[in-house]
């Protein structure tokens, strides 16, 4: 009996740690072809700074990417990530976004955000990014993509 009940309990413990470990992926961010590179990666080869460059506010770390990265035919310019590690006023929404500038059709990117749950939107010229201002990128269209747990529901 004790030994049922020894295996059940583990059994339990290494499933619960399991899932806790998948929860802390956000959606979207990985290593395979299909998938943004991970923070980790992206610092490890040299795409974004350690810390956060451009701002550290509230739960979002803001960073310009410090050589050219392309997602889906897009040029990625700006990366955020917003998580919560401790409790310092309301409304984290945890995950990613990347604001990128256009350079060929959108649908690849589209369908990257539909599977992930995710959404685009377009920055105007005049507006920023977590305090980064829009206007100071090259002429361009510059588009949002973001896969924060809000998006989850904006994206049904």
């Amino acid at each position: 009996m004790k030994k049922i009940l020894f295996f059940s309990l583990l059994s339990i413990l290494s499933s619960y740690s399991f899932a806790a470990d998948n929860s802390s992926v956000y959606r979207g961010l990985g290593t395979s072809n299909h998938d943004f590179l991970n923070f980790k990666t992206l610092k490890q080869q040299g795409f974004i700074a350690k810390k956060a460059n451009i701002s550290r506010a509230d739960y979002n770390d803001v960073y310009k990417l410090k050589k050219p990265y392309q997602f889906m035919g897009q040029n990625v310019v700006l990366i955020s990530d917003e998580y919560m590690s401790e409790y310092v006023g309301c409304c984290v929404s945890e995950g990613w976004g990347a604001v990128f500038k256009q350079t060929s059709n959108l649908k690849l990117i589209q369908q990257f955000a539909k599977t992930n749950q995710c959404n685009i939107s377009p920055k105007e010229p005049d507006s920023d990014y977590y305090g980064f201002k829009i206007s100071s990128l090259p002429k361009g269209n510059y588009y949002e993509l973001s896969c924060r747990e809000r998006d989850v529901n904006e994206s049904e």
